[in-house]
């Protein structure tokens, strides 16, 4: 992992969900990615979340400060490490029905992402967990 911009951008994201739900989790994410330099620089100052500004205060002390959060990040950091994940990004696809699994390390493109979903869509019984 890239300590110490990992945890707090890890942080950053996991508060914008808490503020708005699940897509602003996930445009957080995607601000992280489209800002955060390499090597654990992390991003210049902190992203803007286009129509959370009234909130970016309370985004930014909850990344900093929320107790919870910092929790939580820690314990999926240990999940990863745990699970062999070594690379960042690392994309984790899980059948919650069948239990099968397919872990894409890199930035995966929309086709690899799809064949990865049409795998695990797959009833073929035979397949294991890549």
């Amino acid at each position: 992992m890239h300590e110490p911009a990992a945890s707090y951008e890890a942080r950053w994201a996991e508060c914008a969900g808490i503020e708005r739900g699940n897509d602003a989790f996930w445009l957080a994410v995607e601000l992280i990615y489209q800002r955060t330099r390499s090597n654990g620089a992390g991003a210049t100052g902190n992203p803007q979340i286009p129509g959370l500004e009234d909130r970016q205060q309370y985004i930014d002390n909850c990344a900093s400060s929320n107790p919870s959060v910092q929790r939580a990040v820690i314990s999926q950091a240990h999940k990863a490490s745990q699970d062999g994940i070594t690379a960042t990004p690392t994309l984790v696809i899980k059948d919650k029905v069948s239990g099968r699994s397919i872990k894409l390390q890199g930035a995966p493109d929309g086709n690899v992402l799809l064949s990865a979903i049409d795998w695990l869509a797959s009833t073929d019984s035979n397949s294991s967990d890549k």
